[in-house]
């Protein structure tokens, strides 16, 4: 084995590594401000205005750095599945809204609500960017 070869495996390694290690910190910040969240007020109730103000101040930063790390750390095909996963979720939730306030008007359906049409969209991104990835 040549040296240039040694090089790319080690690099190829220490991307992964990095990869993981911000999936898994990603994930630890994800509970904590849920957590946060859940022990700052009620689900779904108020929150003290500070309190809500820190928590969001948070999830924008790291969503903002998470990304900007995270984009640096994966491969063209990443990018790929990330696009069509993102595409998949974004038109999910607008045409979920819409379809699901149609239908509520009609009374076939409850009342359209936030929550549900943002976890559907979410999973929908998911499934596309799954699809995308392993396919």
């Amino acid at each position: 084995m040549t040296d240039g070869e040694n090089f790319g495996t080690a690099k190829e390694r220490l991307r992964r590594r990095r990869y993981w290690t911000l999936m898994g910190l990603a994930l630890a910040a994800a509970l904590v401000i849920g957590l946060a969240g859940r022990v700052l007020g009620t689900p779904y109730g108020p929150i003290a205005p500070a309190a809500a103000i820190g928590l969001a101040a948070a999830l924008l930063l790291l969503t903002v750095v998470g990304n900007w790390v995270y984009f640096r750390s994966i491969d063209e095909l990443e990018v790929a599945a990330n696009l069509i996963g993102g595409f998949w979720g974004f038109y999910a939730f607008i045409l979920g809204w819409p379809l699901w306030h149609i239908l509520w008007r009609g009374g076939l359906v409850p009342k359209p609500e936030m929550l549900p049409l943002y976890a559907g969209a979410g999973a929908v991104a998911v499934a596309g960017f799954l699809w995308k990835r392993f396919q």
